[in-house]
């Protein structure tokens, strides 16, 4: 999930481009995924362009 949030901060994916990048089929089971450790969605940290590492 790392590797995800710092895509979603620096990179010029989108985030159903970043959730197959992770080996995610459904972006909805990705964003669940990186909800868990990061206490977010990940369009939040797109739009925040911050996040804590947790992983």
């Amino acid at each position: 999930m790392s590797r995800a949030a710092r895509l979603l901060v620096n990179g010029p994916l989108s985030v159903k481009e970043i959730a197959s990048a992770c080996g995610f089929d459904d972006p909805s089971d990705f964003a669940e995924a990186f909800r868990r450790p990061y206490g977010t969605s990940p369009s939040e940290i797109r739009t925040t362009g911050t996040y804590a590492t947790t992983d």
